[in-house]
C-alpha cells in the first residue's frame, strides 16, 4: 500500500481501539510470552480454544442481535392488533403501521398479514430499499392456507421454513392474531438470507477467518460467496448444497477429523474437525443452534492450519525486544485508552442527567477527532436542544417522576383516590386589561412559578394551567396515603409565598394580588387520556369539577387575607386532626343534587 493512499483521520473507535489497544497490546503481549509459547504447547492450544470461543460467541451474538429485534418488532405489532387498537378492516393504517415497523427494523425485509379467508396485506423492500404495497400474496393458495391452519395451531410466534422468493431466500417469522380467544389470521416477518452473508464476510474481514452458516449438514444459508444470490437458489432449493458454494473446505468437511486437543470444546457444543485439501490442512469450528426453525443451523468458521502453527514456532529475535515494545504498547494502550475513555465517560454522566431528566445541568459535548465519537456528541447536542425545547411544554416534575419509579402499567387509565387543587387570581380578568400583553405573560409566569415550588414541594403533580387557575393532585402516578395532608400544606405554603410576593409589590408600588384555592378529595380516573397524536396524564371525573366549583365558592368568604383555601367535607375528614379549619358554610353548586359543605384552611 502507498502512503499517498494512506488517509488520516478522523479514525473511527473500531480503528483505533483494534490498532492501538487490541493489535498493540496484542503483539506486545504475543511477543512478550513468546519464550512460554514454544516451551508450553498446552498453554498455546488454550488461547486458540479461548480464541474459538470468543469468534463464536461473536457470531452468536451478532446473529441475535440482528434477529431478536424482528421477533420484538412482531410480538409489538402483534400486540397492537391483538388489542383492537389497528383493526384488519383499516388497511390503510396497517400499511403505515407496517411501514413505520420497517423503517424502525431495517433488517426486515418485509411484513405480511394473511387473515383465515386468505385476504392479504404486506409491505415490502426490494434489494434497492425501495418500499412496496402489496395486497396479493404471489404463493399458492393452498400453501398459505397449510401455512394459516399451521401458525393457527401455535401457540406464539415462531421461525418457519426458509422461502425463496425470486432468488433470494428468507427466513420467516410467524405469530398468529387471536382477538378473545378468536383466531384472525397471522403476521409474517421476512430476513433476506443475503443480510446474513454479508454479517459473515464482515466477521471474517474483521478476524481472517471465512465464516458461514450451515442449513443442517449438508447445505450452506450465509456465507461470503452467497452475498449475492446464486444461481442454484429457487422456490424449491432456498439453501445451496454444501459442494455448490465453491468453497473447497466446506466441500471437504465431511471428510474432516475431529481434532483430538480441541475435543474439550465439545462441552460448549463446539465441534472442532481437521479438515485437508489437498496439501493444505484447516481447521474448522461449528456450533449447533436450534433456534430459528425447525432444522438446526451450525455456526461455523475455518481458518488454515498454518497460521496455528505459526504461534508455535520460534519467536527469538522478537523475544529480544519484547520487553520494550511491551512496555511501549501498554504505554500507548492507556493512553489511547483514556483519550478515548473520558467522552465516553462524558457521555454516559450526561446522559444519566438526561435520564433524569435534569436539563438545566447537562452540558454540551465536545467534538471529536475520532468520527464516530464527534457523530456521538453532534446527535447528542441535537437530542439535548431538542429535549430542552420540548420540556417547555410538557410537566417536567411528572416526567422525572416516572422515569426514577419506572412507571409503566401505572400509566393506563384507572379510578384511584386522589386530592385535587383549584387555583384562581382574583380579578385577574380587571387587571390583565390594564396591563401590555407582555406584563400580562411576565406576571402569570412569575405567579406560577411561586404557586409550582410550592406543589412541587409536596411532591405534587401539576396538571395544566388554565388562563390564571392552576390545577394540581396528589395520589399519582406514585401512590401516597397522605395525599390530603400534602395538598393541605402545599396550599398553606402557597398562602405564606403569596403574602410575601405582596410584600415585594408594595415596595414596588403595585397592587397586592389575592388568590382563592379549593381542595377536596375522592375517587377520579387518571391515566393517559387523549388522541393518539396528542395523550395527556391527567384526571377526569366529578371530583375535578367539585374542587373547582368549590374554589369558586371562596368569593362568597368576606375576609381580607391575601390567599382563602376551602376544603370539602372529605378533605377535612381526612386532615382534621392536623390542620386548623373552620365551617363556611354550606352552598349548593352546578351539577350536584347535596349541598357541598366547606371549611376554611387556617394559615399553619
Amino acid at each position: 500500500m502507498s502512503w499517498k493512499n494512506l488517509k488520516v483521520g478522523p479514525w473511527s473507535i473500531a480503528s483505533a481501539l483494534s490498532v492501538a489497544i487490541g493489535g498493540l497490546v496484542f503483539v506486545a503481549v504475543l511477543v512478550v510470552l513468546t519464550t512460554q509459547l514454544i516451551s508450553n504447547r498446552a498453554s498455546v492450544l488454550e488461547l486458540v480454544r479461548d480464541d474459538i470461543q470468543q469468534a463464536f460467541e461473536t457470531i452468536e451474538t451478532a446473529l441475535e442481535d440482528h434477529l431478536s429485534p424482528v421477533a420484538d418488532q412482531v410480538e409489538f405489532l402483534g400486540r397492537l392488533i391483538d388489542s383492537g387498537r389497528y383493526q384488519l378492516d383499516e388497511r390503510g393504517r396497517l400499511q403505515d403501521l407496517f411501514t413505520g415497523a420497517l423503517a424502525a427494523t431495517p433488517q426486515i425485509d418485509g411484513i405480511f398479514l394473511t387473515e383465515p379467508d386468505l385476504r392479504f396485506l404486506g409491505v415490502g423492500q426490494t434489494s434497492q430499499g425501495e418500499i412496496k404495497i402489496l395486497t396479493k400474496s404471489r404463493m399458492d393458495p393452498a400453501r398459505r392456507r397449510a401455512m394459516s391452519e399451521s401458525v393457527e395451531a401455535s401457540d406464539g410466534a415462531r421461525w418457519y421454513e426458509l422461502v425463496n422468493v425470486d432468488g433470494r431466500t428468507f427466513l420467516n417469522l410467524r405469530r398468529p392474531l387471536r382477538r378473545d380467544g378468536e383466531y384472525l389470521g397471522f403476521l409474517v416477518a421476512v430476513v433476506s438470507m443475503a443480510e446474513l452473508s454479508q454479517m459473515m464476510a464482515d466477521f471474517g474481514d474483521a478476524h481472517d477467518e471465512t465464516a458461514f452458516i450451515l442449513h443442517g449438514e449438508g447445505s450452506v444459508l450465509a456465507h461470503p460467496a452467497l452475498v449475492s444470490p446464486h444461481p442454484d437458489l429457487s422456490e424449491q432449493q432456498p439453501v445451496v448444497a454444501i459442494d455448490r458454494v465453491g468453497d473447497l473446505v466446506l466441500s471437504a468437511l465431511p471428510e474432516g477429523r475431529v481434532m483430538p486437543e480441541m475435543a474439550d470444546l465439545e462441552n460448549d457444543g463446539i465441534e472442532i474437525l481437521h479438515v485437508d485439501v489437498g496439501d493444505q490442512a484447516y481447521m474448522v469450528g461449528t456450533m449447533r443452534v436450534d433456534r430459528y426453525g425447525p432444522v438446526p443451523w451450525h455456526l461455523g468458521a475455518w481458518v488454515p492450519m498454518d497460521n496455528l502453527m505459526d504461534t508455535m514456532r520460534p519467536l527469538h529475535i522478537a523475544a529480544l525486544t519484547g520487553l520494550a515494545i511491551a512496555v511501549f504498547a501498554v504505554v500507548l494502550a492507556i493512553v489511547l485508552g483514556r483519550l478515548l475513555a473520558r467522552p465516553i465517560r462524558r457521555v454516559a454522566a450526561e446522559s444519566a442527567k438526561v435520564g433524569l431528566f435534569d436539563l438545566e445541568h447537562v452540558e454540551r459535548l465536545p467534538s471529536s477527532a475520532i468520527s464516530e465519537l464527534n457523530d456521538q456528541a453532534t446527535a447528542f447536542n441535537a437530542m439535548l436542544a431538542g429535549l430542552q425545547s420540548f420540556s417547555r411544554y410538557v410537566p417536567r416534575r411528572l416526567v422525572m417522576r416516572l422515569i426514577q419509579s419506572g412507571a409503566g402499567d401505572e400509566l393506563e387509565s384507572g379510578e384511584r383516590e386522589l386530592t385535587v387543587m383549584f387555583t384562581d387570581i382574583v380579578g385577574f380578568t380587571a387587571m390583565s386589561e390594564q396591563l401590555p400583553a407582555s406584563d400580562v405573560a411576565d406576571f402569570l409566569n412569575q405567579h406560577f412559578t411561586l404557586l409550582a415550588t410550592c406543589v412541587e414541594a409536596e411532591e405534587g403533580t401539576i396538571d395544566k394551567f388554565i388562563g390564571d387557575a392552576l390545577m394540581a393532585f396528589w395520589g399519582a402516578p406514585e401512590a401516597q396515603d397522605d395525599h390530603a395532608q400534602r395538598a393541605c400544606r402545599a396550599a398553606q405554603a402557597i398562602a405564606v409565598a403569596v403574602a410575601a410576593d405582596n410584600a415585594e409589590r408594595a415596595a414596588a408600588g403595585l397592587a397586592p394580588i389575592r388568590v382563592r384555592i379549593g381542595v377536596h378529595g375522592g375517587p377520579v380516573v387518571v391515566g393517559n387520556i387523549g388522541a393518539p397524536g396528542r395523550i395527556n396524564y391527567t384526571i377526569v371525573g366529578d371530583t375535578v369539577n367539585t374542587c373547582q366549583r368549590l374554589e369558586s365558592l371562596g368569593r362568597n368568604i368576606d375576609t381580607d387575607d391575601a390567599v382563602t383555601i376551602l376544603v370539602s367535607e372529605a378533605t377535612a375528614r381526612a386532615v382534621e386532626t392536623d390542620f386548623v379549619l373552620e365551617p363556611a358554610g354550606s352552598y349548593e353548586v352546578k351539577g350536584r343534587t347535596e349541598q357541598v359543605q366547606a371549611f376554611r384552611l387556617m394559615p399553619g
